[in-house]
């Protein structure tokens, strides 16, 4: 598999770390707003294309798979460009930062028959697969209640606290909790009250 990386920042150096250590998935394409970015990415992670063109990354023949790691405004119109280009895409968590956009996008997948996700790296903990198991096979019995905290460095950056870049706790971190909670306890409950 052959995949394309829109963003040059923290995440898409994890990413592009995590799939350099796999055989069958290969990064060939990087996109970056500065084509100096993506030259210095490209380089740094042996990426045979850069270039600070959207639509040119994503019209590559040679790319699958498209993965999105920008910043929360940017997802929507990202997303978009790679799916009309029939490419699929796996875009950071917040998919958008509202439903009628994320709903737009799905059925643009469809429309284009490809793969739409949501990167969303708790799902995957095994922590939070234990609690799945825990919960299935009623091992201590129905939930009812939930209290989860989660926290990190990095918190004042500008992704957080700028209004123009969707900036806030909730779509950034708030999510994860938020997710925790509908997975254990469902969508059908009576009072949430977050601090």
């Amino acid at each position: 598999m052959k995949i394309g990386i829109i963003g040059t920042g923290s995440i898409a150096t994890i990413v592009t770390n995590t799939l350099k250590k796999l055989t069958d998935i290969h990064v060939v394409g990087i996109y970056s707003r500065t084509k100096e970015n993506a030259q210095r990415f490209a380089q740094k992670y042996a990426i045979a294309f850069y270039t600070d063109s959207l639509e040119e990354l994503c019209q590559r023949a040679e790319i699958d798979v498209i993965y999105v790691a920008t910043p929360h405004i940017f997802h929507k119109e990202h997303v978009r460009i790679a799916l009309t280009n029939r490419k699929h895409v796996l875009c950071e968590k917040p998919l958008t930062i509202n439903e009628q956009d994320a709903c737009d996008l799905f059925e643009l997948a469809k429309e284009k028959k490809v793969f739409l996700g949501e990167a969303f790296w708790t799902r995957f903990n095994p922590v939070f697969q234990t609690l799945k198991d825990i919960q299935e096979q009623q091992v201590i019995g129905e939930f009812k209640s939930l209290l989860a905290n989660i926290g990190g460095y990095g918190l004042n950056s500008s992704r957080l606290t700028e209004k123009a870049l969707a900036g806030g706790a909730l779509l950034d971190i708030g999510v994860y909790n938020l997710n925790l909670m509908f997975e254990l306890l469902g969508s059908d409950f009576s009072e949430m009250t977050m601090v």
